[in-house]
């Protein structure tokens, strides 16, 4: 079991703000740490385990009785999504993800990697010798997700107004979950 596999705990008190401050370099140190890492969060009061390696995360994924959802950040993401497939456990997770299924199957996946993949280059193309990182991710992300979920983009008169006012609202909800969080 994932649990029994603990290597290592970590004890530093500022790991919340590590992970606020650089996720990305916050994740990557706990792959140091072991497959599976206790961490705790002293000022959220909580601590979080990262699991690092395939099989444990399989494990994880395939234990809902074990391993559930129903954590303050998802109850967060029920108020900002609602009860949809990414905020949903048991017999509506199910229904809702054989409604999603069609969606998912292989001839889908390699048309969204295309998909996904040209959208990026035009975005990389795009790029000036300095950019806004964040930015630039939260609108390809956008752009991505227009795309391939409704296969096709913002109207071309108004798709930069329209992806600005969206990205914009995203910056800000995401600002505001990871205050609440």
């Amino acid at each position: 079991m994932v649990f029994a596999r603990l290597d290592r705990m970590v004890t530093a008190t500022n790991n919340l703000r590590r992970w606020r401050s650089d996720p990305i370099r916050f994740f990557q140190e706990t792959l140091e740490l072991g497959p599976v890492a206790w961490v705790p969060m002293a000022l959220a009061r909580e601590a979080i385990f990262v699991v690092n390696d395939a099989e444990h995360v399989t494990e994880v994924l395939n234990a809902p009785d074990l391993f559930t959802k129903d954590t303050r950040g998802q109850e967060l993401l029920r108020v900002v999504l609602g009860i949809g497939l990414l905020t949903s456990e048991g017999p509506t997770w199910k229904s809702r993800r054989r409604l999603a299924q069609p969606a998912f199957r292989r001839p889908k996946l390699s048309l969204y990697a295309e998909q996904m993949r040209q959208v990026t280059a035009e975005h990389v193309q795009a790029l000036g010798e300095r950019a806004d990182i964040r930015a630039i991710t939260m609108r390809l992300t956008l752009d991505i997700a227009t795309v391939t979920l409704f296969g096709d983009r913002f109207d071309d008169q108004g798709a930069d107004a329209e992806g600005a006012i969206v990205s914009e609202a995203m910056e800000q909800l995401m600002t505001a979950y990871m205050r609440l969080l």
